[in-house]
């Protein structure tokens, strides 16, 4: 059995998705103290030792506030790490997959994106995403795979207990006794459930020669978010209102994008499509408990 290494892979999220992928690999999972991606020596030592066959990387500095004000480590974390990483692989011969985000594009589109469109970041963190996108391009050219999604869901809470950290739970947790709550209307995104994008990760992985290139993997479809939370209330009969109103396209000082929408064009070509927004959200809803 192949061996699959996760950089990151202990975080709750991915421990969770792991139950997919160890049907079919064996799976590394190490903590930050096994492997920091930011210690190239560490990093190498352990690869070297484990010899994985294919490594997915979803390490990032993904606090966009804070890059903005820590530039230096976000980029340490977020381009120059994973350029080590991919002339590592390229070395080693090891298929490598990078999980990026759809703030590469800077929205003004306003319709669906897709891969080969040109990337224009507008802040720090989506600038340092885009830089380790074209190191991994050059650094291994032949086995090499960047995935793009867009608002990823899960259930868990990252931070703490007490916290909802997912836009679904945290209006549900919110609507008690309200007859109408307000959600934003000009946002326009594919809410994609985690387990989708596993699902979809992990057909890259078993094609018989490990292709390359940039995927966009997203629940199918476009919507806002009060689209998005309709839908939700309609699938728990939730009769609590929903009043449309506008996000700032400035947000304090981070600009956010209103459009990023992502359209999984390459990857409905060689494979199938993901499940569309609704059937992934109704997924995720059938999981909680009330």
């Amino acid at each position: 059995m192949e061996k699959l290494l996760i950089i990151w892979g202990t975080w709750q999220l991915w421990q969770e998705l792991c139950k997919i992928w160890q049907r079919y690999f064996e799976i590394l999972q190490p903590n930050s103290s096994e492997l920091n991606i930011l210690d190239c020596k560490k990093t190498r030592d352990y690869i070297l030792q484990n010899k994985p066959n294919i490594i997915i990387n979803t390490s990032a500095f993904h606090r966009v506030n804070d890059c903005e004000t820590y530039q230096s480590d976000a980029f340490a974390l977020n381009c120059t790490a994973v350029n080590f990483l991919a002339k590592l692989t390229s070395e080693l011969n090891i298929y490598l997959i990078s999980v990026s985000t759809d703030y590469v594009f800077d929205w003004k589109k306003n319709e669906l994106y897709y891969e080969d469109d040109i990337p224009n970041p507008l802040q720090m963190y989506w600038i340092s995403k885009l830089s380790w996108e074209y190191g991994l391009l050059n650094y291994n050219p032949l086995k090499w795979a960047i995935i793009r999604t867009n608002w990823v869901y899960w259930w868990w809470n990252m931070w703490s207990k007490d916290k909802w950290w997912n836009f679904i739970l945290n209006i549900l947790k919110n609507i008690s006794g309200k007859a109408e709550i307000e959600i934003w209307a000009d946002q326009f995104v594919n809410p994609t459930y985690a387990w989708d994008l596993a699902e979809a990760t992990i057909k890259l992985c078993l094609q018989p020669q490990n292709i390359h290139g940039i995927y966009h993997f997203c629940n199918e479809g476009v919507l806002n978010w009060a689209d998005f939370t309709q839908i939700a209330f309609d699938l728990l009969s939730i009769k609590t209102k929903i009043k449309s109103v506008e996000r700032w396209e400035y947000q304090g000082w981070i600009r956010r994008p209103l459009f990023s929408a992502l359209w999984n064009k390459r990857w409905s070509q060689i494979w199938i499509k993901l499940p569309d927004i609704k059937t992934g959200l109704k997924k995720y809803l059938s999981t909680l408990q009330f």
